[in-house]
């Protein structure tokens, strides 16, 4: 049987076999042309799947040295245009999935995609059927992250102060499935349908996770997900495009770190052999999975680091998402960053360089204003206290949020004059809070 699966996935190439094995690597280092030193290429994968995050924390600690971070598309601007792109993703004139099918086919169409999607399924009959297959793809192997890796990446790099932009458009990328008539599309959505998906996915990230480029070319070719007139325009015309723009970035911000799907990088037309025929020396790196990282630190905690603030925090395991990042009136500016793990805890980390006026404030009153400037007025002061630990005196406050109902603790912590740092702890059932000290007991502000 044929594997069927989404190309938007995985975005994987059917080129030709290689006559030479592509090396297991999805990290490439990009060097030469006068670069003052190499960037990095790095084929990602759109899945919250927990195998996409094999190589995170390699992969984040190269972009540290990187003025810009690129990828496929820029995920905020996205979210800007929601509205647009729903449009360009729908059908034209009205036409909706049935109109597609014979009666005897949308019998076996319909109650698949009813039992796949549920509530979403009335919403999808206008879309074209390949963004429908896209949706059914990914959310066949479950979402252990809240994510997907690409975006994941690239908000990291935001957190890094990156310059972060998307080498294409949505539109652009719209344009290429476009090329191949709805009709074959409506063909692949029905080959896909009847494969199982779940399966097929399996096997696209045990060997995404193994780095296997030719094991996942291979699997692709045997996919009638991907028929062969979509081939030109969304893998090899669009792999020129990205290549070009990458030598164009290159040549203007230097060192930079490209993240586009992994099959957009082997073969004769991929991105490496692209950049390649511009100058471009393009070797693989060998990478550390994540459970081996260095940076996983015995106790399992999270070095958490933000160079602009100059400061680092070590925090029991959670994905840091930068939330807010603002300045003060009257000078001082406060950023924020937020992770919400699966277990219904929250944890946040409040960094504020504090404005002249502000130089003389206690950590007392600095709560008691946090509280009074909520807008909601739904936190409630329970109690503080003042307790040791081993960066020096720190006010521990619990709180109640009433109209979650969740309860949380902070921790408040000054070092010298012009900074603090808030801590906050929030459970959504007091069973949580039993991880309320071993919260406190990691967190660690480490100074230069």
């Amino acid at each position: 049987m044929k594997r069927s699966t989404s190309v938007l996935l995985l975005a994987l190439s059917l080129a030709s076999a290689l006559a030479q094995p592509t090396p297991q690597a999805l990290l490439w280092t990009v060097s030469g042309n006068e670069l003052a030193a190499p960037g990095y290429l790095y084929g990602t994968v759109h899945s919250k799947q927990e195998r996409a995050y094999t190589y995170s924390m390699h992969v984040m600690g190269a972009m540290d040295g990187m003025h810009s971070v690129a990828g496929e598309l820029d995920f905020t601007e996205v979210g800007k245009s929601s509205l647009a792109i729903m449009s360009m993703m729908m059908m034209p004139n009205g036409q909706r999935l049935e109109d597609l099918y014979s009666k005897k086919q949308w019998k076996e169409v319909e109650p698949v995609l009813r039992e796949r999607l549920g509530m979403m399924a009335g919403m999808l009959m206008r879309m074209k059927p390949f963004f429908v297959m896209a949706m059914l793809s990914e959310s066949s192997v479950g979402t252990d992250r809240p994510e997907v890796l690409d975006a994941y990446l690239m908000e990291h790099g935001r957190q890094l102060d990156k310059r972060v932009f998307g080498l294409e458009t949505m539109k652009e990328q719209v344009a290429a499935v476009d090329a191949l008539p709805v009709k074959e599309q409506a063909k692949a959505l029905l080959a896909h349908l009847r494969s199982d998906g779940t399966a097929e996915m399996n096997e696209l990230l045990d060997a995404y996770a193994r780095q296997d480029l030719d094991l996942l070319l291979r699997l692709m070719a045997e996919s009638p997900s991907m028929p062969s007139g979509l081939q030109k325009s969304l893998i090899v015309d669009r792999n020129r495009v990205m290549a070009h723009r990458m030598d164009s970035v290159l040549r203007v911000d230097g060192p930079s770190m490209f993240m586009v799907g992994a099959g957009h990088l082997p073969g004769k037309e991929g991105v490496i052999e692209q950049l390649r025929a511009r100058g471009y020396t393009v070797d693989p790196v060998d990478m550390i999975p994540d459970e081996e990282h260095p940076g996983k630190l015995a106790n399992a905690n999270s070095l958490f680091r933000n160079d602009t603030l100059d400061f680092e925090v070590l925090l029991p395991p959670a994905r840091m998402k930068l939330t807010q990042d603002f300045s003060a009136q009257g000078g001082g500016r406060m950023v924020t960053w937020l992770a919400e793990q699966e277990d219904g805890s929250a944890f946040q980390v409040h960094t504020l360089d504090l404005a002249e006026s502000d130089l003389s404030i206690t950590s007392d009153s600095l709560v008691q204003r946090m509280v009074a400037r909520d807008g909601r007025r739904s936190l409630q002061l329970i109690g503080q206290r003042e307790i040791l630990t081993q960066q020096g005196s720190m006010l521990e406050v619990d709180l109640l949020h009433a109209k979650s109902g969740m309860e949380s603790r902070m921790w408040v912590y000054r070092w010298e004059r012009e900074r603090a740092y808030v801590l906050m702890a929030g459970w959504r059932t007091k069973a949580g809070q039993r991880d309320a000290q071993s919260f406190l007991d990691s967190f660690r502000v480490i100074h230069e």
